[in-house]
């Protein structure tokens, strides 16, 4: 390949360069003639790691190019994989998310679906896709309580269920469901 080619001369020289400021004992030469090097290398070295399937340099995407940090970035396909817990438990219809149904970004999602029921969008939709995650978020038990994002937990603010939760509950209140054990588990931790 005449590139490869191209930047082992470049290194060769880059070597006998160093080599020269080496036996000519000047410091100043030495250091720079080395940061000059080690430059170059990495300039080849990175030259080389991005390159895509047709030997031409890609473009380079991080996950930055995604909505959310969480998501996968698929460099082969310029697309970001869903990986926002919430929009996927929304848009496979489970009933502990939501988010407002109808937007662009919700859209885009529901028409990029692999055969394994992962979710995909190309990077110039992240802005839509990053309005619908901004949407969505847990259902919590009642009305009252609210999602603490930082505990990743839904605070109980009905006066019942904290008397009861308390022991203040008395015979009339009975337990139904594992709701009782699932909060006095998280609280407890």
């Amino acid at each position: 390949n005449m590139e490869d080619d191209e930047s082992l001369f470049t290194a060769n020289y880059m070597l006998t360069l160093l080599k020269r400021s080496l036996k000519n004992h000047s410091t100043t030469r030495t250091i720079l003639t080395t940061l000059l090097l080690g430059c170059v290398c990495l300039a080849i070295f990175l030259m080389t790691l991005f390159r895509d399937e047709t030997g031409h340099l890609s473009k380079l995407h991080l996950a930055a190019s995604c909505a959310d940090t969480r998501d996968v970035y698929i460099a082969s396909h310029a697309n970001c994989k869903v990986a926002n817990p919430w929009a996927i438990a929304f848009l496979n219809k489970e009933d502990w998310a939501t988010c407002s149904p109808g937007l662009p970004g919700e859209t885009i999602l529901e028409n990029r679906v692999d055969s394994e029921g992962s979710r995909y969008y190309p990077v110039d939709s992240k802005a839509e896709v990053l309005a619908f995650y901004q949407s969505c978020g847990p259902v919590c038990a009642a009305d009252t309580d609210v999602y603490h994002s930082t505990l990743h937990l839904c605070v109980v603010n009905d006066a019942a269920a904290n008397a009861y939760l308390a022991g203040h509950g008395g015979p009339g209140c009975q337990s139904q469901g594992g709701g009782e054990a699932a909060i006095r588990h998280a609280t407890a931790s």
